[in-house]
């Protein structure tokens, strides 16, 4: 969900494989340069924040943007929840023309990039604190024979060791089990980059 406001005016554009769709338009007149009827001000925001409310759990992430400070302060009245799918993007006007420049800016990118990267921590945090507590995880070169056990529920590679290991990861499947590709571009995927590239989360503990 792309949401490009500026003084007194809000487009709401959803931004899908499928295409650009227009959702809807908040246009309030805002007195003043420095919005000298602060009620109306805020009154603006609170409508767009309420737009924005009932559209965002049915969306994975919500783009903020606009040439000045106004989508800060629509930013501000966002509650945490709604913040954790929140990105803010400057763009030099609203409507279509700015949100191809949104685009074009590399918005898209980085809400998939950060995208991959909270999914690739996720699953690798879980494993670290499964190895904490000494549970149903392995790590090096034991992984490829539990693999072959089938004792394997989620097999964490690196990129480059997917790459050098596609029949494990082919194997993996079919034995139900799921593959998680982990890159070395954030923090979580050098952590399992140091444990040699290769780890399992187990369905059960090896005897």
């Amino acid at each position: 969900l792309f949401c490009l406001v500026q003084k007194g005016e809000a487009d709401f554009y959803m931004v899908e494989e499928s295409g650009i769709s227009d959702l809807s338009k908040v246009d309030q007149s805002i007195p003043g340069k420095l919005y000298s009827d602060q009620e109306t001000g805020e009154s603006f925001y609170r409508e767009v924040k309420n737009v924005i409310s009932r559209s965002i759990e049915e969306v994975d992430y919500l783009v903020l943007c606009g040439p000045g400070f106004e989508k800060d302060e629509v930013k501000n009245l966002l509650s945490d929840q709604e913040l954790e799918k929140t990105f803010v993007q400057d763009t030099s006007v609203t409507g279509r023309t700015g949100l191809n420049e949104a685009i074009k800016r590399g918005a898209l990118d980085k809400v998939t990039k950060d995208s991959r990267i909270s999914q690739e921590s996720e699953v690798v945090e879980k494993f670290l604190e499964k190895v904490r507590e000494g549970d149903k995880a392995e790590y090096g070169d034991i992984v490829d024979e539990l693999v072959g056990q089938g004792a394997v529920e989620r097999l964490l590679l690196t990129s480059e060791e997917y790459r050098e290991n596609l029949d494990l990861a082919e194997k993996t499947e079919q034995m139900g089990g799921e593959v998680e590709v982990v890159h070395t571009d954030h923090e979580a995927g050098e952590r399992l980059e140091k444990l040699g590239g290769k780890a399992a989360i187990l369905r059960y503990n090896p005897g």
